[in-house]
């Protein structure tokens, strides 16, 4: 991320010396260098940077996007109000949706472990997370995930085109433990063909097979 106007430049490993074009408004520096400060902070306390209250000023959300840059799952711009975290954590408040909603969030969690250098991005529909390569809902839905309880998951990915007895055929799975669930979704990425040439998913597949 590059703040152009402000003259600094973040890449959350290296803060630059500001520039010296003195017409950048001070309001862009300041903004720049907090980014930069909590960038350079969550590297070594990333606790620090997940408190909703470290932002500039009230208005804009700074640790949402540091959070957002350090996950590999990202929910699709299509759905802007709330993170894929938020979305499931408000479902928490109810009793009906609390264990969906656990179990969902420890997905999620173990997705942005997983695969931290594979971009993912997330699309809910009611309680399903679609995985899509692409950040629009009008892409491939390449892999469908719903989780009724910590032993009851239901996995589907959407096979090759070259592959398909029918338009968007799908193979379709239950596990029933969370490691079996995040086999099936790496079997269920792979087999997909939804990021072709992703070492880091090659990898996780081989694990499994």
């Amino acid at each position: 991320m590059h703040c152009r106007n402000g003259g600094w430049t973040n890449n959350l490993r290296h803060l630059s010396r500001p520039s010296s074009d003195h017409r950048a408004p001070l309001t862009n520096w300041l903004f720049c260098f907090h980014l930069n400060f909590v960038s350079l902070i969550g590297l070594y306390a990333p606790g620090w940077t997940s408190n909703k209250y470290h932002h500039f000023g009230n208005t804009c959300p700074l640790c949402a996007i540091i959070e957002q840059l350090n996950m590999p799952i990202i929910r699709c711009s299509d759905q802007k109000g709330q993170s894929l975290e938020e979305f499931y954590s408000e479902k928490r408040t109810h009793k009906d949706s609390l264990e969906i909603a656990n179990v969902m969030l420890s997905i999620i969690d173990l997705l942005n472990r997983e695969f931290s250098n594979t971009t993912i991005f997330g699309l809910t529909s009611i309680y399903h997370l679609n995985l899509l390569a692409h950040n629009s809902y009008q892409t491939d839905w390449y892999v469908s995930i719903i989780a009724l309880d910590e032993r009851n998951y239901h996995i589907e990915y959407l096979m090759p085109e070259n592959k398909r007895p029918w338009s968007y055929a799908k193979v379709k799975g239950d596990a029933k433990s969370l490691e079996e669930a995040m086999k099936f979704i790496s079997i269920g990425m792979y087999e997909s063909n939804g990021w072709p040439g992703n070492e880091e998913l090659l990898s996780f597949y081989k694990k499994y097979n």
